[in-house]
């Protein structure tokens, strides 16, 4: 069988493994090719990478795509007539834009909460698969490691996309006058194998309850491993306080200092971890991917084409997000050309031909400040025309965010007072919300999240309705503070039922500048709570209690300053 797989490694972006790590020998294997990234070869279609790679003797069978949570998919996927397989892992922050394409997949693998969710909203072809793993040639014990420090975590320290593994963090920051810790993100490779060879033990937390790399790699380079208590799949492959250590809420701090000060127990379960994780490098598990897909019936293509998606249960979503997020030089322009309106007039359907508008006037909204600002005015006509085909289009919203780009607030005003409207009488169409594509934007994420409740229409419609709503009263909010009407801005602060740490931050700062100490100091409190490495609130909160004369307070609040800074240092 020849299997075509893409794509495995992404241009200048050192965290992303390439084809050689995640495959181990079977990347030099006669019946396997490689298109490293679609992005980087500006190909839009599967034919296309075909084409390029194809010759007489050698025929693609069968094609891995791995993570098109990532990647843009090449836009004929619904065409191919050669069994697909999907790989996705982060499927909990980029839902939305792939749920379009994916249905067009043979077969899908993903963690077994992923398998759950996908289940959930109709996809009856997916299986689990561990997508982590380690790199032989690199996770490794390195000779003459001295363990200097006592708890390492090194990750990602995002606290919008891991505001559960951020309590964790600041926990264990707590130890810092005791022990030494180090929490530290963006570190790759021979340094990172460094590090994690370094430290007695390395503290894990998953954001979806997967077995992660953190845990593989741990465990190659002979540290303890420290994982959730919650993990769904730790336990299918480790044993705990056998070759690894699970902690939960009441036993956290306790377990770290035993097994800190208890050095033969502590490198006795980390050489067991080390030992059966030999079976667990990143090519022995594609070895037991080729197995598994052998097993599967791909005779019978496209199944879940054929289904019948009824439109109140699955929302069409933005599929060309990813080709903007990836800066594309040329789909833009290939798209304008190609996915024209054709496809909408023959079917003659007034809403899709709305959402068409809406989604190029996001495609130009996305594209302005790198082009001619000429194609501000585009996208405005491009989002009222969507509106005059269909008045609760989401372009109500969207047109108000370019609005709010040109600093026309009173149309902006007008725009989010229709979208509040028309969702309080649940009549807005969600298709094709403009989202930032930051992960520190909590629209964004609060909006993935909610994707996972898709299988419950009404409960999915009210989770994006608060989530929209909360952003819109947010907006108003900063708005009504730029005109100096603090009272107006409260009001809508007061509104937000999902209050972000930002927001409850800007309340605190709100109710301070009005002279309302104890409503300050209540609200920094509780942006605290959610975001426990925010140092302005920090400062804030001894502000007041120096104010207060209350040095107990001020010396607790001093205190989680010093170790906040000593995080940023070591980071």
């Amino acid at each position: 069988m020849n299997i075509l797989i893409t794509p495995l490694i992404k241009k200048n972006q050192k965290s992303i493994l390439s084809s050689s790590y995640v495959m181990g020998n079977y990347a030099s294997n006669k019946n396997i090719k490689i298109f490293n990234h679609v992005s980087e070869y500006n190909c839009f279609y599967f034919s296309e990478i075909l084409k390029s790679i194809e010759n007489e003797i050698w025929k693609t069978d069968l094609i891995i795509f791995w993570k098109p949570e990532h990647e843009p998919i090449p836009i004929d996927i619904k065409k191919l007539n050669i069994p697909i397989i999907g790989i996705i892992t982060d499927w909990s922050i980029e839902l939305e834009a792939i749920l379009d394409s994916i249905k067009y997949f043979d077969w899908i693998f993903t963690d077994l909460k992923g398998v759950s969710i996908l289940n959930k909203l109709g996809f009856n072809n997916v299986s689990y698969w561990t997508v982590g793993g380690y790199v032989e040639s690199l996770h490794k014990k390195l000779d003459d490691c001295k363990k200097i420090y006592d708890v390492v975590f090194i990750g990602n320290l995002n606290n919008t996309l891991h505001n559960h593994r951020t309590k964790w963090l600041y926990r264990l920051s707590k130890l810092s006058n005791k022990y030494n810790i180090k929490i530290i993100g963006g570190v790759y490779g021979e340094e990172y194998v460094k590090i994690i060879n370094q430290s007695k033990i390395v503290f894990n937390h998953s954001i979806r309850g997967e077995l992660n790399m953190r845990s593989y790699e741990t465990l190659a380079c002979g540290s303890l491993l420290f994982q959730e208590e919650e993990n769904l799949e730790i336990s299918l492959y480790f044993k705990n306080k056998k070759e690894y250590i699970s902690y939960s809420e009441t036993d956290f701090e306790d377990l770290l200092e035993y097994y800190i000060n208890n050095d033969i127990e502590r490198e006795n379960i980390a050489n067991s971890g080390n030992l059966t994780v030999q079976n667990h490098s990143y090519e022995k598990h594609f070895k037991n991917l080729l197995d598994l897909i052998l097993k599967l019936d791909l005779k019978k293509k496209n199944q879940n084409e054929k289904k019948q998606y009824n439109q109140k249960n699955l929302f069409r979503p933005n599929s060309h997000i990813l080709y903007l997020k990836n800066e594309l030089s040329n789909y833009f322009e290939k798209v304008c050309k190609e996915l024209t309106l054709k496809d909408f007039y023959i079917t003659k359907d007034i809403k899709d031909l709305s959402n068409f508008y809406n989604d190029f006037g996001i495609f130009l909204l996305f594209k302005h400040h790198l082009t001619k600002e000429s194609l501000l005015l585009k996208a405005e006509n491009l989002f009222l025309e969507s509106l005059k085909l269909d008045e609760y289009s989401i372009s109500n919203y969207n047109i108000a965010i370019l609005y709010s780009i040109t600093k026309d607030f009173l149309l902006m005003e007008k725009y989010l007072n229709k979208t509040i409207k028309y969702l309080k009488a649940e009549k807005l169409n969600l298709e094709g919300l403009i989202i930032n594509f930051a992960y520190s934007d909590d629209l964004k994420i609060n909006w993935e999240n909610a994707n996972i409740y898709k299988d419950n229409y009404d409960e999915f419609y009210q989770r994006k309705k608060n989530i929209l709503l909360d952003k819109i009263y947010e907006i108003f909010g900063d708005l009504y503070i730029g005109k100096n009407l603090f009272f107006i801005s409260k009001e809508y602060y007061e509104k937000i039922i999902y209050k972000s740490y930002i927001v409850l931050f800007k309340l605190g700062k709100l109710e301070y500048s009005l002279g309302n100490k104890e409503n300050a100091e209540f609200y920094y409190k509780k942006s605290l709570e959610k975001n426990l490495f925010n140092l302005q609130c920090t400062n804030e909160l001894m502000k007041i209690s120096l104010e207060k004369s209350d040095l107990i307070q001020y010396e607790f609040y001093e205190n989680n300053l010093n170790i906040l800074e000593k995080i940023n240092k070591l980071n």
